[in-house]
Parts: structure tokens; C-alpha cells; sequence
């Protein structure tokens, strides 16, 4: 979500009108147990993870609610109709992220300054590369795997093979435009497919084609897990 929660691989927490207008009860229970598409029943497609020990996430109940007020201090109009004191709480958090842990506050700052998914790994000089699915390393945002690299630069006609190195199933999607927010299936770029799930071990192959190319007009292609859509990374593409 970034240093500051301005967002980054996952959406922005800071100062989020739509999160600003969540109930309390609604927001603990978004934080806690994530979000799933019940509509079409997809429970195993998480539309946000969940982040409650309760739940398989990381975090305490405690920790839980020190996030939702961190949160809700970047309403304004929230700490006004309560009573509170002003104060934008994520404003704090660079300097003692810097003071526990400063190399990943540096990675961290790093990766902004590069844009969301940081410089791209240059393998324009091969003609095959592999990218990997692993278990999330410390620091990362990806949950619960993470495309390695996650950016990387290629030429048209270059064969990319992903490995699931991970132990749970994923898969490979190309989305339309970079909104993370609103991910469509770029259908004529990659998809290996919901019903073809990449399981430990699984690969999965694509020839970067012309159509990658022009499909942004900045040359690049988001994709992401259709399973864990926290798991996202970037194509950089050159002619």
C-alpha cells in the first residue's frame, strides 16, 4: 500500500474516499476477513486478502485495529464527527518504518521512486526467460506469492515460461489498461486460466507478441493471479 498508504501493488489507504465511507463495523470486518465475489460464489478469489490471524492473515486483533485507526486518522471528517484530534497518522509512518527496519524502508522508498513495480529487470538480450512464483520474500507486498522478477524487460518474440514454485495454485493473466483496480482479461495477450490453474511445479509459456506490444502506449502488460489478485507484476516490452 505504500510508505505513506498513497497505494502501490495494493489500493490506497490514505485519505480513500470510498474506504472514508465505510461504516467502523465494515471496515474492521474488510480488514479482518477480506473481500469475495459471493455473487458468482468464487470463494476461493479473494477480491481482497484477508489479514485477521483468524482468518490465515499475519495479524493480531490488536494489530487490526491499530491499522483501522491509522486508517480512519486520515479522515478529516471522521476525526471531527468523533471528537478526535486532526492528525494524519500516515504522515508517521515513513520515519518509524525508517527507525525499525531501515533497509526495507530504503527498499521500500526505492521501489516508489521507480514506480509501482520498481526498475524492470533488462532481459531484452535473451531470446527465453523464466519468470518464477514464490512464496512471498520478507518486505514484499504480493500476497500470498510473488512473480520473480516482477518487472522485467523483453522484446517481441522473446518465450517467457513462469514456474509455480510456490505450493499453492496460480495462474498467469494479462489485464487491459494498468487499472489494478479493474482488472479485465487482456484475452488476446496471456491467460493460463482459471480452469487451468498452475499447480507446484506447473508452467506456463508465452511468445511475446506484437499485439503485448501495443496493447498499452506506454509497451507494458500488467498481469496478475486470477486466484490471489494482490499477486501483480509487469512486462516491460520493446520492439
Amino acid at each position: 500500500h505504500g510508505t505513506k498508504g498513497q497505494g502501490r501493488v495494493g489500493p490506497k489507504l490514505n485519505g480513500n474516499p470510498a474506504v472514508n465511507k465505510l461504516s467502523d463495523s465494515d471496515l474492521i470486518r474488510i480488514i479482518s476477513g477480506g473481500i469475495y465475489n459471493t455473487d458468482t460464489n468464487q470463494l476461493d478469489k479473494p477480491l481482497m486478502p484477508a489479514w485477521s490471524e483468524h482468518y490465515g492473515g499475519p495479524l493480531t486483533d490488536n494489530d487490526i485495529q491499530y491499522l483501522f485507526t491509522l486508517i480512519r486518522s486520515s479522515d478529516p471528517a471522521y476525526l471531527a464527527k468523533n471528537g478526535y484530534a486532526s492528525g494524519n497518522g500516515f504522515t508517521q509512518v515513513p520515519d518509524l518504518i525508517q527507525q525499525a527496519n531501515p533497509s526495507t524502508y530504503q527498499t521500500a522508498v526505492a521501489g516508489e521512486g521507480a514506480g509501482q513495480f520498481g526498475k524492470p529487470t533488462d532481459m531484452t538480450g535473451k531470446n527465453a526467460v523464466t519468470v518464477n512464483i514464490i512464496p512471498t520474500p520478507a518486505g514484499a507486498n504480493c500476497q500470498p506469492a510473488c512473480y520473480d522478477p516482477i518487472n522485467i524487460k523483453v522484446k517481441v518474440g522473446t518465450t517467457i515460461t513462469w514456474v509455480n514454485k510456490d505450493t499453492q495454485a496460480h495462474t498467469v493473466t494479462a489485464i487491459q489498461g494498468t487499472d489494478l483496480n479493474n482488472k479485465k482479461i487482456a484475452t488476446n495477450v496471456f491467460d493460463s486460466g482459471l480452469g487451468t490453474p498452475m499447480k507446484t511445479n506447473a508452467t506456463y509459456t508465452y511468445k511475446v507478441t506484437m499485439a503485448a506490444y501495443n496493447l498499452n502506449k506506454d509497451h507494458t502488460v500488467v498481469y496478475y493471479c486470477q486466484y490471489h489478485p494482490g499477486m501483480v507484476a509487469l512486462l516491460t516490452i520493446v520492439p
